[in-house]
């Protein structure tokens, strides 16, 4: 069998390669480039990405299509093959495509480096001071165009049309008093996404998503039984960042009203969508953009053991949360399907190689569901693996989520869990649920406006 690599709009030239699986990526336009490595019997794969400039289709990747690759640079045309260690692996005759400011439909200025903004700007004829000037307004304030008072009517205008924020929010829904607050964004005009702003006495925190959508077919999920419709890009992702700094100061006065923590919990796998992740943990860092201190992000993954590795030595102060939800293969293949590929073997070595080079403390994420994952059983099976690891256990009751038939642990059963992993030793806390009266707790960011 094998693969077939589509150079031209509904042709395919390239040979394929023998005893290859059979299997597609499709690649979307532009910035949003994604290919993915897509479980395939022994999950190896030909990637595709089409020729720079051509606008492919998109696709929506259904939950059952395990897609756990990232995406990879704008190639022309080439049969890309990977190693069957996940993504980011080796890439072999690749053709890079510059990155220009021109090179691509503008989906945020989000996505601009400081020099492509001071380019633009300058053939535009403003003066120099003019990059740094509309640069901090962006990130340091979270300012829009008609908001930069010390930018001319005439220049916001073209800001505007040329260089779009990009970031339209479509609904807002508050709960808990306020406090917290779930957006319903538009993207680069295309992608519709949910992110979360959360306040509390000591801290605000923004919940952001990295794909519109999710491959990786969790099934007590709801974005899970979404599918994967596209990556988001490094400025997509960076802007309901700043979306969130902007918005913190409208939060009640019992909370600091300013943006402490970011955590990548939304929608969507990060480490399926690392470069643009990685990307977006560079830009907020940056001391003169963003600026945010690195131990104050946190990316959650299912378990891409390959991406955790990379993590710890692309962004080592950057925390890291590794969604368990079951400690033993045979439960975890069933709520969790990536165990099929890293099993908790692998990814228990993938974490510790990870806590070895930050010297960090790594976080369990447990959603109990009744009847499930809530025995004592399942209790004592995790308890040695976060001793192991020094790993600190967030307990979450699961959420109601459409589609899925059962419900979350009744708090008995919480205490019961709770009381056996703590005899072990291990540090375990029940995590707050916030926003479950609008679907906005950790795993409901269902799309719900998917047919806008």
């Amino acid at each position: 069998m094998g693969s077939r690599a589509t150079n031209d709009v509904g042709s395919s030239k390239e040979p394929t390669a023998p005893g290859a699986s059979t299997a597609t990526a499709h690649s979307a336009p532009g910035p949003h480039a994604s290919a993915s490595i897509v479980e395939i019997a022994d999950w190896r794969s030909f990637i595709v990405a089409g020729p720079s400039g051509v606008r492919t289709a998109r696709h929506t990747v259904p939950p059952s299509t395990r897609a756990v690759g990232s995406p990879v640079p704008r190639i022309r045309g080439k049969i890309v093959r990977r190693r069957s260690t996940g993504c980011c692996s080796s890439i072999r005759r690749t053709v890079m495509a510059p990155l220009s400011v021109r090179s691509f439909a503008m989906s945020t200025v989000y996505d601009l480096s400081f020099d492509q903004l001071a380019e633009r700007l300058a053939s535009w004829g403003e003066p120099s001071f003019r990059a740094r000037q509309v640069w901090t307004q962006l990130w340091k304030r979270g300012a829009t165009y008609e908001e930069m008072s010390d930018v001319s009517p005439a220049l916001r205008e073209r800001l505007t049309g040329a260089l779009p924020i990009g970031v339209e929010l479509l609904d807002e829904r508050t709960a808990d008093r306020g406090a917290t607050r779930k957006a319903l964004l538009r993207l680069g005009g295309t992608h519709v996404i949910e992110a979360v702003l959360m306040g509390y006495r000591d801290r605000v925190t923004v919940c952001v998503s990295s794909q519109a959508g999710c491959a990786m077919g969790c099934t007590f999920c709801a974005t899970g039984q979404m599918g994967l419709r596209n990556n988001l890009t490094v400025g997509e992702i960076a802007s309901q960042v700043v979306w969130g700094r902007r918005e913190a100061g409208r939060l009640p006065a019992a909370t600091p009203q300013r943006l402490s923590n970011v955590v990548f919990m939304g929608m969507g796998e990060p480490l399926a969508n690392e470069r643009h992740v990685f990307g977006a943990l560079a830009k907020l860092t940056q001391r003169d953009g963003f600026g945010m201190g690195a131990r104050h992000l946190t990316v959650s993954t299912v378990g891409i053991a390959p991406g955790i590795r990379r993590l710890a030595y692309a962004h080592p102060q950057v925390g890291l949360a590794v969604s368990f939800h079951a400690a033993s293969d045979e439960l975890r293949d069933q709520i969790v399907p990536p165990n099929h590929r890293y099993p908790l073997a692998a990814v228990e070595e993938a974490i510790a190689a990870w806590r070895s080079a930050t010297r960090r403390r790594p976080s369990i994420e447990w959603a109990l569901i009744d009847h499930v994952n809530d025995t004592v059983e399942q209790a004592e099976l995790l308890a040695p693996i976060a001793r192991r690891l020094h790993a600190h256990v967030n307990l979450i009751p699961l959420n109601p989520t459409p589609g899925y038939p059962v419900v979350g642990s009744p708090p008995a059963r919480i205490r019961t869990f709770v009381t056996a992993l703590e005899r072990a030793g291990v540090n375990v806390t029940v995590r707050d649920t916030r926003g479950r009266d609008i679907d906005a707790a950790c795993g409901q960011l269902a799309l719900s406006a998917v047919g806008r």
